[in-house]
């Protein structure tokens, strides 16, 4: 009896112990981690990429934490990890969903970032998908057949370049590059035989500006007194035009009256222009000024003679 409680007691430990290993591997392989402060954060990446629930997260290479869940949101893989409470997130955080070398399942690579602003809370982190073998292989494949298109190309090109480059195509080609040579050498000695003359002309032109400099210094007085009366003489002639203006106004104003006094004086209408256009008129007042000339002559030579009665009639 004793020795069949042995074996229940045996056989309960053993399942016992069982149990609690299939639990802890259960544990692990999720990475759940018990009593010990955790944290939850948001990343969103533009591919699962084959990334599976209780896939670890890794942070700078060492295991941090898990995902807890995957949603799919507007085209959008949201995932929620949970990770150590011990781990300072930044706002410059990013995560890579990367291959693992042994297992061949997917992880996450969170790089928590530098900044010094904190992570706020419920901000998702940007993520991105590295590429699996399949991608790696097709990039290499289409690869290949780029390489393939560029050595067609490369022989036609060689082809071409054969057919161009015959022995009389050399032979021109030689004479044109030793023709260049020549030319190169004897521009080389034209610039060797001129660089004196370059260089005295220069001097000469800084001569001739240090000169201009000082003549400039040394008339400049004289130059702002010229332009000073340049300036008063303009001044002037402002002056004279505006009185030559004035002249004028008036001369047009003068000539209008003389107009309307030669108008006057060729019409009838007064004593001066009947004068002038009758005749008959003019003959008769001379004659009056005239016998006017002689009776105040014989006054002045013979006197006057009044005889004046008073009262009474002749």
């Amino acid at each position: 009896m004793e020795e069949l409680r042995r074996l229940e007691l045996k056989v309960g430990l053993l399942t016992l112990g069982t149990l609690l290993l299939l639990l802890g591997s259960i544990t692990w392989g999720r990475g759940w981690q018990l009593g010990i402060r955790t944290q939850e954060v948001v990343l969103h990446f533009p591919s699962g990429a084959g990334i599976e629930v209780g896939a670890p997260v890794l942070v700078n290479g060492v295991q941090k934490g898990s995902v807890r869940y995957i949603e799919l949101r507007d085209g959008i893989v949201v995932l929620t990890a949970r990770l150590d409470a011990d781990v300072e997130l930044r706002r410059d955080a990013h995560a890579r969903i990367l291959l693992q070398e042994l297992t061949g399942g997917r992880k996450v690579e969170l790089f928590p970032g530098t900044a010094a602003e904190p992570l706020p809370r419920g901000q998702p982190i940007p993520g991105a998908t590295a590429p699996d073998v399949g991608e790696l292989v097709a990039n290499l494949a289409n690869f290949g057949e780029q390489l393939q298109r560029l050595s067609l190309r490369l022989d036609t090109t060689a082809t071409a370049l054969n057919a161009v480059l015959t022995p009389a195509t050399q032979r021109n080609l030689a004479t044109a590059i030793e023709e260049l040579t020549l030319l190169a050498q004897q521009l080389r000695s034209l610039a060797e035989g001129s660089r004196a003359s370059v260089e005295e002309s220069a001097e000469n032109i800084a001569l001739l500006s240090r000169r201009l400099r000082t003549l400039l210094e040394q008339n400049s007085p004289a130059i702002d007194r010229t332009l000073a009366s340049l300036e008063r003489l303009t001044r002037q002639a402002e002056t004279t035009l505006g009185n030559a203006d004035s002249l004028l106004v008036q001369l047009q104003r003068s000539s209008a009256t003389l107009e309307e006094l030669l108008s006057a004086l060729r019409s009838r209408k007064t004593l001066a222009g009947r004068l002038l256009q009758d005749e008959q008129l003019a003959l008769q007042v001379d004659s009056t000024v005239t016998q006017l000339r002689d009776f105040l002559h014989q006054i002045q030579r013979y006197g006057v003679n009044v005889n004046v009665r008073l009262g009474t009639r002749p």
